[in-house]
């Protein structure tokens, strides 16, 4: 199943100076775990720095920060913390193409290129294209206003022992192409926690020898959307059935 967006934009759309132009690319999809830095040596006087803002213009410290080397796949991608003052610097070892995204998933705020949230509009999202080694200063990162969450745990119907290993996919309601994937981990005893759009989403939750779990799917009810307004909390229980034996 594809799991990038479909919809492509512009790529170029203004110039901000010699050898450095802004645009926007296109939406993806969000897959925790997809994300990792590479570890590659940069010069101090060629990185891309500025800082984190959201909706309100309020600086964002703590932000994760990504500078994506476009066409280059998830071979060439650099990461920083923003600081206090919510401002970062990039060390940079090449030129080309950048796109600039972030998150602080913590406060709410989720990646910047999700085609699942949608937070922030395309046009907000930096893109620097990079023709010659130097300091590319005065980069904003547009966070948007925090979304919401969604939170809660799995458990065994009949024991009430949390499931440690389960899949949980979340699919946009208006548009289902848009999905979102993660999964609990051994050391969270069956909890999850997810950030999620203001917009209505299904709820799905996969565990090997379980049957599936869909919200609203119970009994003869139809599969239902969630729906959370945005900075609030909603919690979820999940009770999964073992598989019949044949």
């Amino acid at each position: 199943m594809k799991l990038l967006t479909t919809a492509l934009v512009a790529i170029l759309l203004i110039s901000i100076g010699t050898g450095v132009f802004y645009g926007v690319r296109k939406r993806r999809d969000a897959r925790p775990g997809l994300i990792r830095p590479a570890q590659l040596p940069g010069k101090s006087d060629f990185r891309i720095e500025g800082r984190v803002i959201n909706a309100a213009g309020e600086m964002v410290p703590g932000a994760q920060v990504f500078a994506e080397l476009d066409d280059a796949g998830l071979t060439h991608i650099l990461t920083d913390v923003a600081d206090s003052s919510g401002r970062f610097s990039i060390m940079l070892n090449q030129t080309g193409s950048y796109t600039v995204y972030g998150s602080k998933e913590e406060e709410g705020y989720p990646l910047t290129v999700s085609g699942f949230h949608q937070q922030v509009n395309l046009t907000e999202i930096p893109k620097l294209v990079i023709t010659e080694p130097k300091v590319v200063s005065g980069v904003v990162l547009q966070l948007g206003q925090p979304a919401a969450r969604l939170e809660g745990s799995i458990k065994d119907v009949t024991t009430g022992r949390p499931i440690n290993k389960a899949s949980i996919t979340l699919r946009r309601a208006d548009n289902p192409e848009l999905v979102y994937r993660t999964s609990t981990e051994e050391n969270q005893f069956g909890k999850f926690r997810v950030v999620v759009p203001t917009a209505p989403f299904t709820f799905q939750v996969d565990s090997p020898g379980y049957e599936s779990w869909t919200y609203g799917g119970e009994g003869n009810q139809k599969v239902a959307s969630i729906k959370v307004k945005q900075g609030e909390s909603k919690n979820l229980q999940v009770t999964l059935h073992k598989k019949k034996q044949d």
